[in-house]
């Protein structure tokens, strides 16, 4: 192999000329057919006139769109059109005139100019204006001519296919310019027409434009428009020539099609360009529609002072830079201006918290997902996404609140064990504005200083390295931010879990409300935010199904939640907890743990199936047992569910000799439920078994590690029941 074809092979096989290390005088690596060197780019083939006839012989479709501008020649461009048309109805389309004969050249050239920036693959085509080539073929020479080479278009149309006009199609093309032709409608000759009328509807007409197309191809012509005729005609005239025939209002049986940017998109929709939009043209979008809405919008957001956001301001000046201009406003006098630098820095640094507030909200919602090992199907998956999702909270929090949050749903209310309960000294205490006001604000520092106090656990290796990847963040966030970036995490964290409207489900949970109803869920915009975690009564009912998920659930099985009161707004519950004298800290159920109830596994099916906000039981709550209120709770529920079948296969499968140790409320739902577990292959079990599998896809992760036997049981009781 000789060095020439060597230097050829290395240029064909480099993706982009000039972006290898080639020196400066490799010009010898160029390929024969390449005339000139220096850095070139790699876009898609350019189109040309030996491109179109190849496609022409092939029997291939030819596509032409008329554009103005450089964004539609981009969105052209990479849509991969054939050919690129600037045409005078760019004086009808852009400018708003009746009709094209007020363009000039110069305006052509203009939107020439701005297309061939846009465009890099089509042919692009110029349309030479009214009165700029019919007075003799040498203006028409002169005109294409500047349209090629101050337009820089790759050919030039006219229209027209007689005489003067004939003469000037031959006269272009012999001084080298590419030449499109044009019959049918002339837009340009609506004065001799009678307006924009149709052509070729009577016999000596289209014999008409048959000779006027087959007259532009013996000029030189390499395509011809045939515009607004009809398909007859257009079918005669495409098979009398050898060139192709670009249709626009012409019917199918031309060689290849033509429409107006702006027609085919839909985007004009003022009424006087309603009223010109050709009868032909096909709309395939409607981006008027949408234009008109994002305007209207941008005006209403104007005006309502929401635009532009601090989102879209994302210019910066550095802290120490506004205090200086602050005071050098003042030293000169401007104490207006001053104020107004003081205000937006204000408003500013407002906005940022808030933004930063409802991100760590964001992150506090994600947390409790992961406490439930929802995230992932991995285990160790979800321990480290909780200790990674912990850090911008700056107080490490995520295995500690793993191990007291599987407390509160498997002893919910109870006293001692369920930490989420104030403690009696804060019901006795937090019972006037001032006090829950305070409470409410250092919410989320009571939060996590109370299960230390009531209940502290013994510290393991996962709470360690909980500890010590926190506050490697801290010392890395205080290292290379500064102090104030830090004390900004801890006080987002601070306000995310107090007094923010996004904290409010903290308190709309399960503080009482309603006399008799002990969980609430919340049903409003800012679940989207949250993960869904208003949605706490289904969460209760059912601690393994994801709550980005818990929607499909509300909607599967509504009869067990639409006759419970639920919340709207957890702004009203802050603010309705805060200034409401009969709601505070005391208005919780508070339970006292009994022994005796042999049921454990039976409860924790249990609280699959039965709403943890369904009717307290008339009895006093300190005295039943968490045990009791959930079976009677659970003996309301319609035994042909699905859920009530599991239950009495677990209720049967007590030996008498623990049954006998029930209490009589116990006791009472192991007879009811084993009577009832024959029901479990019913139609209504069977529908909503189908149901929960179609709206419930791997919804429960497959980690049967987690939590202990109980939660394992519960894990299985679950997937038996959506399963």
């Amino acid at each position: 192999m000789g060095t020439r074809t060597a230097l050829w092979l290395r240029h064909v096989f480099r993706p982009v000329w000039g972006t290898s290390d080639v020196s400066p005088m490799s010009t010898a690596c160029l390929p024969e057919h390449t005339v000139y060197s220096g850095p070139q780019s790699a876009p898609a083939r350019r189109v040309t006139l030996r491109t179109l006839r190849a496609k022409h012989a092939r029997g291939e479709p030819l596509t032409m769109v008329t554009a103005y501008d450089y964004p539609s020649a981009v969105h052209v461009d990479a849509a991969g059109i054939d050919m690129l048309l600037v045409g005078d109805s760019v004086g009808m389309v852009v400018h708003g005139h009746d009709t094209t004969l007020p363009v000039t050249l110069e305006d052509m050239l203009l939107h020439c100019r701005a297309v061939s920036r846009g465009a890099r693959r089509p042919l692009l085509v110029g349309d030479l204006p009214f009165g700029s080539y019919e007075a003799s073929p040498e203006m028409a020479v002169r005109s294409a001519v500047r349209l090629l080479k101050e337009g820089t278009m790759d050919a030039v149309k006219l229209e027209g296919g007689g005489g003067a006009r004939e003469a000037a199609a031959r006269a272009v093309v012999a001084a080298g310019v590419a030449v499109m032709g044009h019959c049918g409608l002339l837009p340009q000759s609506i004065s001799v027409l009678g307006g924009f009328r149709p052509q070729g509807q009577s016999a000596a007409e289209a014999l008409r434009v048959v000779r006027e197309a087959r007259a532009l191809q013996d000029a030189g012509c390499f395509a011809v428009v045939l515009e607004c005729v009809p398909p007859v005609v257009a079918a005669a005239a495409t098979s009398q020539l050898d060139i192709p025939t670009i249709g626009i209002g012409a019917g199918p049986h031309c060689s290849g099609q033509v429409l107006v940017y702006h027609d085919l998109l839909g985007m004009m929709q003022h009424p006087h360009h309603a009223k010109v939009t050709p009868k032909f043209c096909k709309q395939y979008a409607a981006i008027g529609t949408a234009i008109q809405g994002a305007l209207q919008q941008y005006r209403e957001e104007v005006a309502a002072r929401e635009f532009p956001s601090a989102a879209f301001s994302p210019y910066r000046i550095a802290d120490e830079e506004v205090a200086a201009l602050e005071r050098a406003l003042h030293s000169d006098g401007m104490q207006a201006a001053a104020q107004a630098v003081a205000a937006a820095r204000e408003a500013h640094n407002a906005t940022y918290q808030v933004l930063a507030v409802v991100a760590l909200q964001c992150v506090m919602a994600w947390a409790h997902e992961l406490s439930h090992f929802l995230a992932h199907r991995r285990l160790g998956v979800n321990r480290a996404l909780s200790l990674i999702s912990n850090c911008p909270l700056v107080v490490p929090m995520a295995t500690a609140f793993r191990k007291y949050h599987q407390e509160h749903h498997s002893h919910l209310g109870v006293d001692g064990w369920d930490v989420d309960l104030p403690t009696r000294l804060e019901a006795s205490y937090i019972c006037n504005l001032a006090a829950k006001l305070l409470w409410t604000t250092a919410y989320i520092a009571v939060y996590g200083l109370r299960p230390i106090i009531i209940k502290p656990k013994p510290v393991g290796m996962a709470d360690m390295v909980n500890l010590a990847l926190v506050l490697g963040f801290d010392a890395a966030v205080l290292y290379l931010a500064g102090v104030k970036a830090l004390a900004y995490l801890l006080l987002g964290t601070l306000l995310g879990g107090g007094l923010h409207p996004m904290a409010g489900h903290l308190i709309a949970e399960h503080y009482m409300f309603l006399k008799g109803q002990e969980t609430y869920s919340y049903y409003g915009p800012l679940n989207a935010l949250t993960y869904n975690v208003g949605f706490h009564n289904e969460h209760h009912d059912f601690p393994q199904i994801p709550h980005t998920r818990l929607h499909k659930l509300h909607a599967i099985a509504p009869e067990f939640y639409s006759g419970l009161a639920f919340h709207t707004s957890w702004s009203w519950v802050t603010w309705t907890f805060l200034t409401d004298a009969e709601v505070g800290p005391w208005t919780r159920v508070r339970r006292r743990q009994r022994g005796g109830d042999p049921a454990p596994a039976l409860i924790a099916e249990a609280s699959l199936a039965a709403p943890a906000s369904a009717a307290l039981p008339a009895s006093e709550p300190d005295v039943v047992s968490p045990e009791a209120r959930k079976a009677a709770q659970v003996a309301r529920m319609p035994a042909a569910t699905a859920a009530a079948a599991a239950l009495g296969k677990a209720a049967a499968a007590l030996s008498p000799a623990k049954q006998a140790q029930a209490s009589p409320p116990c006791r009472a739902l192991a007879a009811r439920l084993a009577a009832t577990a024959a029901p479990q292959n019913s139609p209504a079990s069977a529908a909503k078994a189908r149901a929960a599998r179609t709206h419930l896809p791997g919804a429960f992760a497959d980690v049967t590690n987690v939590g202990g036997s109980a939660s394992r049981a519960r894990l299985r009781a679950q997937k038996a029941i959506v399963a």
